[in-house]
């Protein structure tokens, strides 16, 4: 998603030390660099739903486990009448916003002749003020923010700025899995542990299964000596290393990603066809009131998780690395 729209490089004018954004506009030789930039990869495969309030509800309801005889009834007479009242479940509307304000000298640098070049991919941008930069870190952040929070939020957290209001964070994907657990006990990820976790899920019979596994580069490298050896005989030409993509858990199969905001401990193998965000206000940009000689613009969200069914998720904790 931020490779897509954003890109790594940006290309601009000498950078002022006092200010940190101000550029003389005839000097184009200097090449500033956008430090961290990290895929989201969770977030990114998210579905999408209409949040319907606060707290946004939605409901699940589950088929009764046969039992060989639950069913019968005596000739003669109806069956039994049984009916199933759905589970109502929810989670809790967070909101997360950010805001960029620069100067009016500022502005005014940035209409000169020059700006800079924002470039990924093969594809180049030119901008030619100063808040659509300051604008487009601030959105960038604040999609990583609702990233963590999908994968690490805790719908209890409080800070001293919200006045005690649950209303910081929702719960997020480790929150919620609850279902299918595998606890490592302070071990290192090993195969039989992501195999067992599989048999779990597989055992829910939902007929669904998860699609990928979320793991942090420490595990990710661990899963790489997986590898079956396969000799071969050619001697020369030959690839060193490995990249382990997909993993064959025996029930079914799903792909290895890294995701940079995977907690150090855990890892998740997450169906996809379960797990939407819900938006009460999508990510919209807008003015802020004009103070002295400066101009601010807010980027904000506001929304919540929606976790159809957990049952064809799950995840490893209490693992060393």
């Amino acid at each position: 998603m931020l490779n897509e729209i954003f890109g790594y490089v940006i290309s601009k004018a000498a950078q002022d030390s006092v200010s940190g954004a101000n550029f003389h506009p005839e000097d184009l030789s200097q090449v500033i660099y956008l430090e961290g930039a990290p895929p989201v990869p969770f977030l990114r495969r998210l579905g999408t739903t209409q949040c319907n309030g606060s707290p946004h509800y939605w409901s699940e309801i589950a088929l009764a486990s046969p039992s060989g005889t639950s069913a019968y009834f005596y000739e003669g007479q109806a069956p039994t009448v049984v009916s199933t009242a759905p589970s109502r479940l929810s989670n809790t509307v967070f909101q997360a916003g950010l805001a960029a304000e620069i100067t009016d000298k500022e502005a005014a640098l940035y209409m000169k002749p020059g700006g800079f070049q924002l470039s990924a991919q093969g594809k180049a941008q030119w901008f030619k003020e100063e808040m659509a930069l300051q604008m487009m870190l601030r959105t960038e952040e604040l999609i990583r923010e609702l990233d963590y929070i999908f994968i690490n939020g805790d719908k209890d957290t409080t800070i001293t700025a919200s006045g005690g209001r649950t209303d910081v964070q929702c719960d997020g994907l480790l929150t919620v899995l609850t279902e299918n657990v595998e606890d490592a006990s302070n071990a290192a990820l090993t195969d039989d542990m992501l195999i067992d976790l599989a048999e779990h899920i597989q055992n829910q019979y939902t007929g669904r299964f998860p699609q990928v596994l979320y793991t942090t580069t420490s595990q990710k490298k661990t899963i790489n000596t997986w590898v079956t050896n396969i000799w071969f005989t050619r001697t020369s030409e030959l690839t060193a290393g490995v990249d382990v993509s997909t993993f064959n858990t025996g029930f079914f199969v799903v792909s290895v990603e890294i995701e940079p905001y995977m907690p150090t401990g855990s890892c998740a193998m997450v169906d996809h066809s379960m797990w939407k965000k819900a938006d009460l206000l999508p990510l919209r940009a807008e003015p802020l009131a004009r103070t002295a000689t400066s101009l601010k613009r807010m980027i904000t969200y506001y929304g919540t998780l929606e976790f159809g069914n957990q049952r064809s998720s799950g995840k490893v904790y209490g693992l060393n690395h």
